[in-house]
């Protein structure tokens, strides 16, 4: 359970940070479509946080396999969002300094 919950929060977390740029941009008017480059850059980060994830999280014990602990599963979660929100910063950022 716990590695659905950690890929549940990482592919929200990159959700998020691919949308809300874009639905702001759509908003003011600075663009009219989606581009193909902001699902590559959520792909990468997507990529980027399961492989830091899937090494980083075995080290926490939470205790959600045996019964559910509704507050380790709600941190967990909580967690691999971040991870899934700042990675996807970051391929972005890293997009924006290659491009310079």
């Amino acid at each position: 359970m716990s590695v659905i919950v950690q890929l549940i929060g990482i592919f929200l977390g990159i959700l998020v940070r691919t949308l809300l740029p874009f639905f702001r941009k759509l908003y003011q008017g600075k663009i009219t479509s989606f581009r193909k480059k902001y699902l590559f850059q959520a792909l990468g980060a997507f990529l980027i946080s399961i492989v830091f994830s899937l090494l980083i999280f075995p080290q926490y014990h939470l205790k959600i396999e045996e019964s559910i602990d509704w507050l380790a599963t709600f941190k967990l979660f909580c967690i691999s969002f971040s991870f899934g929100f700042g990675f996807n910063s970051l391929v972005n950022e890293v997009g924006a300094w290659k491009r310079r």
